[in-house]
């Protein structure tokens, strides 16, 4: 990876990690091809997608965002999960898909800049969804 490539892909980064509500970190310990496929379609389905990056570009886009604290758990074979209008359904998406993969591993994240431990993760996953509370106020 050259240096124009390597800054494409920290602007890249720098700009999900703006945009995004969320921003978990999961290890890969194993998974198939096709069980990576089905994460990403899990995510995507539930408003979030997966990205793989090398962590030092990882936490050079963190800086000045509100995930920046995020940057020690990027260590060994890990992903960034990214969620931008749902917090709760990317959350569930990916708790759930682990939960049915044990090769999945959920090490922790960031809600709107405020640092959560993997079981934290767990319970935000428990929350109501954006729909399901708009339909309470209704």
């Amino acid at each position: 990876m050259n240096r124009e490539e390597k800054a494409a892909s920290v602007a890249d980064l720098h700009e999900r990690f703006s945009k995004a509500s969320v921003a978990l970190v999961a290890a890969n310990l194993g998974l198939t091809a096709g069980e990576s496929r089905a994460l990403r379609r899990t995510l995507r389905a539930a408003g979030g997608e997966l990205k793989f990056a090398k962590h030092t570009l990882g936490k050079i886009a963190m800086r000045g965002t509100r995930y920046a604290d995020c940057g020690a758990l990027l260590r060994g074979p890990r992903g960034l999960v990214f969620g931008y209008a749902d917090p709760v359904a990317v959350a569930k998406a990916l708790v759930d898909f682990a939960d049915a993969h044990a090769k999945l591993q959920i090490d922790g994240g960031a809600v709107e800049g405020q640092v959560i431990r993997p079981d934290e993760v767990k319970a935000f996953a428990s929350l109501p969804g954006l729909g399901s509370l708009r339909a309470r106020v209704a």
